[in-house]
């Protein structure tokens, strides 16, 4: 029987195994690829759970899932499933912006 890699993880069956980059996830054992996080979405190497892939800045959405660019008046600083928040009283800020 073959050493095979563990999730998270990808190479060949019997040899050695590299973590998946970060921006990609392998949720199964053994040789398969690593699979890309959703679109403006990234995680950390060696995840293993689509759950792993977070929206980057400027985008909301749940991890794993479809991430949405703020609208015109919000922005989201971090990486993660929280909301884009409301600019100050008296600004505004492009879509997708990071900060206020």
């Amino acid at each position: 029987t073959a050493c095979i890699c563990n999730q998270g993880y990808s190479g060949v069956n019997g040899g050695a195994c590299a973590p998946c980059p970060s921006g990609t996830f392998k949720a199964t054992h053994g040789s398969s690829s690593c699979v890309v996080c959703p679109s403006h979405s990234d995680s950390l190497s060696a995840r293993n759970d689509i759950s792993d892939c977070t929206c980057n800045p400027g985008f909301s959405g749940p991890n794993g899932g479809t991430c949405t660019q703020c609208i015109t008046g919000k922005y989201k600083a971090g990486f993660g499933n929280t909301n884009c928040e409301s600019c100050p009283a008296n600004s505004d800020s492009p879509a997708g912006s990071l900060a206020d």
